[in-house]
């Protein structure tokens, strides 16, 4: 019987993998954000997700922070989430990944217990959404302001066509599964533990197994974060600097060497007209960064001392976030400065 990650631990799964692997109230209700800027970035914080949509950047993390910015990551707001059950404990559930739709009004925040949250109002409020799931929920895409899809541990699996009502997907193992990106409405991929990959053709209806798929021995590596790089290419990165990449849309993978064999937690792709469109940003272990456009491989850099577990990019703007109160932002890709 294989072993079950708790999903009461405090940091998500995917950033601490070295320890993990080796050592419904209906009625929702809203919280609107605080104005403080001057404090909303602290060291007592852990990051876990990152959204960017026009001038507006969302970050979400530990005991249910959410931080806006609307300058470009210049200043920040903070907020606390609370799901009904929490404002009732007087706790607040960790949030580990966001999205938002096309459009920039409509978006969705998902994280532990099942917890989904969503945004019509480019994130002034947010309402809490029930969930058939109740496994900690690691990543969420936002194909349209009605279509979004979440995965998470042990399986865990749901989709919305109507951006009200969350139904649970069928997925083809109860593995892990950490992160979910598309490219357009149609193609998308999931990656998770045991160097699995999923694919879907139908807009997230049905997935099957292109790589891995089931449990394997404790070397084999988990898949943290996937990318397209276009409509081809792509990359699926996790611990140990374990990568792979395709060139058929996600159909079939061959390895990939990457110039840094540490952990890999987050990827961006850029989107775009600016000079890095077309590359995908890796992120992960003590600060590390690399740039990946499926031929020519820059150096791997460290930035920061703290794990980075999420990034984004568009249009010349980059963030990243991480543990300790990590925020990083970037013009191009390649400099990274820390927000104090």
């Amino acid at each position: 019987m294989r072993p079950r990650v708790s999903v009461k631990q405090v940091a998500m799964e995917i950033i601490l993998s070295l320890l993990l692997l080796g050592a419904a109230g209906a009625s929702a209700f809203a919280t609107r954000a605080a104005s403080t800027p001057e404090s909303a970035v602290s060291q007592w914080d852990h990051y876990f997700g990152v959204a960017i949509s026009g001038d507006r950047a969302y970050v979400v993390g530990s005991a249910g922070v959410v931080l806006t910015s609307d300058d470009r990551g210049r200043t920040w707001n903070r907020q606390i989430l609370r799901r009904p059950s929490d404002r009732s404990e007087g706790t607040a559930s960790d949030l580990c990944g966001i999205a938002m739709a096309p459009g920039g009004q409509v978006g969705w925040i998902v994280g532990e217990q099942g917890t989904i949250f969503k945004t019509i109002d480019s994130g002034k409020t947010w309402n809490f959404q029930p969930n058939p799931i109740t496994n900690r929920l690691f990543s969420v895409a936002a194909l349209s302001p009605t279509h979004a899809c979440t995965v998470g541990s042990n399986g865990a699996f749901s989709c919305t066509t109507d951006g009200k009502t969350w139904s649970n997907v069928a997925a083809p193992s109860d593995l892990s599964y950490y992160d979910i990106k598309f490219q357009n409405d149609r193609t998308g991929l999931v990656a998770g533990e045991f160097e699995t990959i999923l694919r879907t053709n139908d807009g997230g209806r049905t997935w099957q197994i292109v790589r891995g798929g089931k449990v394997a021995s404790a070397e084999t590596a988990p898949y943290f974060t996937v990318a397209f790089l276009n409509d081809h290419q792509g990359i699926a990165a996790g611990q140990s600097g374990a990568a792979v990449q395709t060139s058929d849309g996600g159909v079939t993978w061959t390895d990939l060497h990457l110039p840094a064999q540490a952990s890999i937690y987050a990827s961006a792709q850029e989107s775009g007209p600016s000079s890095t469109a077309g590359e995908v940003l890796l992120a992960g272990s003590h600060g590390l960064f690399l740039k990946e456009n499926g031929s020519t491989k820059g150096k791997a850099d460290h930035v920061s001392l703290a794990d980075l577990t999420a990034v984004a990019m568009q249009e010349g703007l980059g963030i990243a976030v991480g543990m300790n109160g990590t925020v990083l932002l970037s013009a191009d890709g390649s400099t990274w400065k820390a927000v104090p």
